[in-house]
């Protein structure tokens, strides 16, 4: 072991070195790659859990409104219903009256009519 074997040994090992350093830089590009696709299926993760929370509130505001049309309708049918029914009834009123009336009017036309019979019966 001489000078001369010491003075080759850094030229013998300059080579590993440029091994090493390659092999390095492939190891912690590899390393750079899994970190970014890991961050990057971080961000679409929570990318779409908002997204699903957005759905999820578009979806009950729409239910919401649908149940508040339909609310709405509802109470316009009894509103239409109320007032179908206070003119029927008001119907049914005049139409009882009037019947009431019309069988004072036979009423009174049979005692006529017995009354001018009598009469007829005298007058024979």
């Amino acid at each position: 072991m001489g000078i001369d074997t010491m003075q080759e040994a850094p030229l013998a090992l300059a080579g590993y070195w440029v091994w090493i350093f390659a092999a390095g830089a492939l190891l912690l590009f590899g390393f750079g790659w899994f970190l970014c696709a890991k961050i990057k299926s971080r961000k679409i993760g929570a990318i779409e859990e908002q997204t699903e929370r957005r759905v999820s509130k578009l979806i009950e505001k729409a239910d919401r409104e649908r149940k508040a049309a339909f609310l709405e309708e509802k109470n316009k049918w009894y509103d239409v219903k109320a007032n179908y029914e206070r003119e029927l009834s008001k119907k049914r009123k005049t139409f009882e009256r009037l019947s009431e009336e019309v069988q004072e009017k036979e009423v009174e036309v049979g005692y006529q009519n017995e009354t001018v019979l009598q009469r007829d019966k005298e007058l024979k």
